[in-house]
């Protein structure tokens, strides 16, 4: 025992040495322990991925079509006629009852009536299309059959641009509010391009009235163009005193419209396609 006490004191720093460093250890190991523990557990709670907010006024998703199965594969079929014939709905404004009732055709999908004192929205599409023209070119009546996911109905549409009585109404039994409504403006901005100074002369300085004539033709006919331009020829007939020229219309069709001018009384006859 005597021995051990005289190693102790005569090696009394090697083992407080030895302890420290044991000590050391122990608080390093137990640290390591300590990180692994909040490393392995810690991302188990925060794993949760944050919940995407919606942001306010995001328009991104948009209400789904109401149309049936049945509606959804007869517009998957749809002709060129039947695409033209709904733009033509849809860029026309429709009234009835000094205007106090008003149809609006959209997305090629629903017509939407309104009055001071109702609203309705239906979906619609369109199963057939038949198109028949006056032998002037003057009237056209499109005759189609309309499905509403309920019923079928006729819908028909008459188109006159004879002189002072262009005009046009669209008429079925689908229609809630009114049977018959008669278009009332043009949704449509259009303008004429090529036009020159001595062309203008030449038409009596008639170009912006030509161009509201042209809006409102193509309005009714070919109600996607936007815009005609003149092909830089024109025929004077001075026995009869008219000018004959024509304008290509920026239409998928790039339709191209035979226009005459009276000199006398200073009208446009619209019509004839070249």
């Amino acid at each position: 025992m005597k021995n051990i006490k005289q190693d102790f004191e005569k090696n009394r720093f090697k083992y407080i040495a030895g302890i420290a460093i044991v000590a050391i250890l122990v608080f390093v190991i137990a640290s390591i322990a300590h990180g692994f523990s909040i490393n392995a557990f810690g991302p188990e709670e925060n794993s949760q991925p944050e919940q995407e907010q919606p942001v306010e006024g995001d328009t991104s998703k948009k209400e789904e079509s109401k149309l049936s199965q049945e509606q959804v594969a007869a517009k998957a079929m749809y002709s060129p006629e039947i695409l033209e014939f709904i733009s033509l709905l849809e860029a026309n404004v429709w009234t009835a009852g000094n205007e106090t009732k008003s149809i609006v055709f959209s997305n090629g999908e629903t017509f939407k009536e309104r009055s001071s004192a109702s609203e309705n929205e239906t979906y619609y599409t369109i199963t057939t299309l038949d198109i028949t023209k006056s032998t002037d070119g003057a009237n056209t009546t499109y005759t189609s059959a309309i499905n509403t996911g309920k019923e079928s109905f006729i819908m028909t549409c008459t188109a006159t641009t004879a002189g002072n009585g262009i005009g046009m109404s669209v008429t079925s039994s689908a229609f809630n509010l009114s049977k018959s409504y008669a278009r009332s403006t043009a949704a449509l901005t259009f303008a004429i391009e090529g036009m020159t100074d001595k062309m203008d002369t030449l038409i009596g300085n008639t170009t912006p009235a030509l161009t509201e004539q042209l809006r409102e033709y193509c309005a009714l006919t070919y109600p996607t163009a936007s815009k005609a331009t003149w092909d830089k020829t024109a025929t004077v007939d001075w026995e009869y005193n008219t000018v004959g020229f024509s304008v290509k219309l920026d239409n998928s069709s790039k339709t191209q419209v035979a226009l005459t001018y009276h000199m006398d009384t200073k009208i446009f006859d619209i019509g004839g396609v070249k």
